[in-house]
């Protein structure tokens, strides 16, 4: 089964069918084929699934979560002001490769050349900052807690919820 990244505008709908609902996403394709060096208007170009390979190598996720992680900046208005799909991009390529500061700058300028390093350092923090706000909506704080005394010590044993029925 190819994966299929492809999307101009991407809409978000609710269940009900009330225009006010609706949601358009940016387009995420365009500033990530710049990092990914990948020309969309190549002849040899190639097959979606590869493109779509490439976009989990460099960024950590596919490109749904990078939508919703977006929609959510959006919806908690937690994005930095002035922020750019790109920026979001530069962020999660950071979190995924850790790269120097120079090689980060060469790396999300593509083929335009290396980004400003204080731009740079500006846009990856601020991001990394605002999806760390996002821990208390998306990380689970449920979890059981299961004290067993072994050996006459207390420890501490920490339980998926999904283990925790009955409890």
């Amino acid at each position: 089964m190819a994966a299929s990244i492809e999307a101009d505008t991407s809409t978000v709908e609710s269940d009900e069918s009330d225009d006010d609902d609706s949601y358009n996403l940016p387009d995420f394709m365009p500033p990530a084929r710049v990092i990914m060096n990948r020309n969309r208007n190549r002849r040899n170009d190639s097959s979606e699934a590869t493109e779509a390979r490439i976009f989990r190598e460099l960024f950590g996720t596919r490109l749904l979560v990078v939508e919703n992680l977006w929609f959510l900046l959006d919806e908690l208005s937690l994005h930095p002001e002035g922020g750019l799909p790109k920026h979001l991009l530069w962020a999660l390529h950071f979190m995924k490769a850790y790269p120097l500061q120079a090689q980060g700058c060469a790396a999300v300028g593509g083929s335009g050349g290396a980004v400003d390093p204080k731009t740079y350092r500006k846009w990856v923090w601020a991001y990394i900052e605002a999806v760390s706000d996002l821990e208390l909506e998306v990380v689970s704080l449920l979890s059981c807690v299961i004290y067993c005394s072994l050996d006459r010590r207390l420890t501490l044993h920490l339980v998926p919820p999904s283990l925790c029925v009955g409890y």
